[in-house]
């Protein structure tokens, strides 16, 4: 993680309840992990639209930069997707805020890198968690072909896409100034 030199970092863990679960929201302190989230409203049937990768990170945490997911080609950030919020200001007033009260401090908050408040409740949107999911795994020998891939693949109505790359040692070389090792990049 970074952190600017007069940043600060919390721990929030203590922050960590789900407080409820509707058949369209769910709320939650700002502690609480995307796990629990997911932990607690599948059993309902629902989930966020939106999810990290790393579910292991705090919802206040993530709702302060914004998060990207694996379905955000079709619901936006995970910032997008929340109902409300309670921040805790900096002068240690607890705001409620959300779209129409308080809407400019609602909008600085989601994705404004903690400067104006800690999040200390968040009531996040909830869709349909499906009863099971198809998975493919395709490699590409170039970015071009993977983004080509990710185009169609997202016009196909495909739910969630992950794309990474990575350069992995593929051998030893040797040229007039000497061996040396060789990597190739591979595509997924």
């Amino acid at each position: 993680q970074s952190l600017s030199s007069r940043g600060l970092a919390l721990d929030l863990r203590a922050l960590g309840g789900v407080l409820g679960v509707t058949d369209d929201s769910i709320e939650v302190e700002g502690g609480v992990t995307w796990e629990a989230v997911v932990r607690a409203s599948v059993p309902h049937g629902v989930m966020p639209p939106v999810l990290p990768l790393n579910l292991a990170i705090s919802v206040g945490g993530l709702l302060s930069v914004g998060g990207v997911g694996s379905s955000a080609h079709h619901h936006g950030l995970v910032v997008a997707n929340v109902d409300a919020l309670t921040l805790v200001t900096a002068d240690g007033e607890a705001v409620e805020c959300n779209a129409t009260r308080n809407e400019r401090l609602f909008a600085a908050a989601l994705g404004g890198l903690g400067r104006v408040g800690v999040i200390a409740r968040a009531k996040l949107r909830l869709v349909s968690a499906p009863t099971s999911i198809k998975t493919l795994h395709l490699g590409f020998s170039t970015a071009g072909a993977l983004l080509s891939a990710v185009e169609r693949l997202r016009r196909d109505a495909c739910l969630h896409l992950e794309g990474f790359c990575w350069a992995g040692h593929r051998g030893v070389e040797t040229r007039a100034e000497g061996r040396r090792p060789f990597t190739r990049w591979s595509y997924a």
